[in-house]
């Protein structure tokens, strides 16, 4: 994929945001575990809602809806819209309680709930088992998705997708706390949504213009092409093309009442 000057101008543009952002917060902190794990305790409540939506997403997430849809149909998407369920439960429910028992972490809870040795035990599992074991393969998967974004789009090497991003939410992340983590989600979420959004709309102006000039119809309302030469595109596989329409057998011929869109998807 070639990108423009102007391209990779909006690119460092985001990049340097996201470190302003990060030294910005590192600046307001007040030097205590609490302004830098919790952002002191006073973080708007919409700034939080926004940051846990925009944590659901990452570089992994369009493969995986993609996948998703295509496997399944829209359906497909309650594996993760169920997420709201649990989501609201936690903002109405436990984070009133969390907050009351005055916690550093949640992990800290479990200690605090069940106490003694089996508690602080708990406690030491929890954490050796997900700062070592879980979200390592989490962030394995998120990589391993920038690495084919980033070498598709940007036509970079792995190890330079990773050494740039990386670095950024290195420095972010660790200058700041989560004052920058929560105000950097907010920024990635309102670029990823107006994103998504322009891009729906031009698809939709898209769509319109073909109609303006597509070919006359039968009576019947169908749109006589013989694809028979074309069907060797489609094919079940996620590094193939796409088929999309409806396919109809009229008079031992192959009548589609809709467009062949052929493009690369991802895996």
């Amino acid at each position: 994929m070639q990108l423009t000057g102007l391209d990779w101008g909006i690119i460092a543009a985001v990049l340097l945001i996201v470190l302003g952002i990060g030294w910005w917060s590192g600046r307001k902190a007040k030097g205590n575990a609490d302004d830098y794990f919790l952002g002191g305790r006073a973080m708007p409540w919409w700034l939080l809602g926004t940051s846990m939506v925009a944590t659901t997403f990452s570089a992994d997430t369009p493969n995986l809806v993609t996948d998703l849809v295509r496997q399944q149909g829209v359906s497909g998407n309650w594996a993760w819209w169920a997420f709201l369920l649990t989501g609201m439960v936690t903002v109405f429910v436990y984070a009133k309680l969390w907050r009351r028992s005055g916690v550093l972490t949640d992990i800290e809870f479990y200690e605090l709930r069940y106490g003694g040795k089996g508690g602080a035990f708990l406690r030491g599992f929890r954490a050796i088992y997900l700062g070592l074991v879980f979200n390592v393969l989490v962030m394995a998967t998120v990589s391993l998705a920038a690495i084919k974004l980033g070498s598709i789009l940007l036509g970079w090497p792995g190890w330079m997708t990773l050494a740039v991003t990386c670095s950024v939410t290195l420095f972010f992340s660790a200058y700041g706390g989560l004052r920058a983590i929560l105000w950097t989600d907010l920024f990635q979420f309102v670029l990823a949504m107006g994103g998504a959004v322009a891009a729906c709309l031009c698809d939709v102006l898209a769509r319109d213009e073909c109609d303006k000039n597509r070919a006359p119809v039968d009576p019947f309302g169908h749109l006589l092409i013989d694809v028979t030469a074309h069907l060797h595109l489609v094919k079940p596989n996620l590094d193939t093309l796409v088929f999309q329409g409806v396919v109809h057998t009229l008079d031992s011929n192959v009548v589609v009442a809709a467009e062949l869109i052929v493009a690369p998807v991802v895996a």
